[in-house]
């Protein structure tokens, strides 16, 4: 409950394991956690990896529509650095790309990183998805990204983990509403 009191344009992520994606109980707790939380759907996040997409691909893309139909938003975590396949952006119903950390920490020094990421958020917009980059640490990280087109962001730079009863006073302080 504590999270529909945050601002609304957040959104709350929630990384989905291949355990809980194939116990066949996925939608009916989505549906239960929404009920009690009292988010509206579209500000929850499924993060699912590329791994969870090949055990059956039918059972994923059923769930998956599920889910969207829902309401709920659902995010590839990870991207590029797993089996990578681009069948999964044209067959499963995702709303956005996360770009994986090990790239986005190399932006500022390797231009194949930096080529790499932006590569993503074109194939991305192509397909009307957005884009997230994850592990942002710096202010330079975070203009260049913008540079290439990538409008969301977490990591460090932006805040560390914290308890529960800190977030009033972070959200009360926090810039970017």
């Amino acid at each position: 409950k504590l999270a529909a009191q945050w601002p609304e344009s957040w959104r709350i992520a929630v990384n989905v394991s291949a355990t809980q994606f194939s116990h066949g109980s996925l939608i009916s707790i989505v549906k239960r956690a929404l009920e009690i939380s009292g988010i509206t759907p579209n500000r929850l996040e499924l993060e699912i990896t590329e791994s969870l997409l090949i055990q059956d691909k039918n059972t994923a893309k059923t769930i998956l529509q599920e889910l969207r139909n829902l309401g709920v938003r659902i995010a590839l975590d990870d991207f590029g650095t797993g089996y990578s396949s681009l069948a999964y952006l044209r067959n499963f119903p995702l709303n956005q790309l996360k770009i994986d950390r090990s790239f986005v920490s190399a932006i500022l020094n390797e231009k194949g990183s930096l080529a790499i990421v932006n590569t993503i958020i074109q194939l991305a917009d192509a397909l009307s998805l957005e884009t997230i980059a994850e592990g942002i640490e710096s202010a330079k990280e975070v203009h260049l990204l913008i540079a290439c087109g990538c409008e969301d962001g977490q990591g460090f730079h932006f805040a560390k983990p914290m308890p529960a009863n800190k977030l009033s006073e972070f959200i009360a302080q926090y810039p970017y509403h």
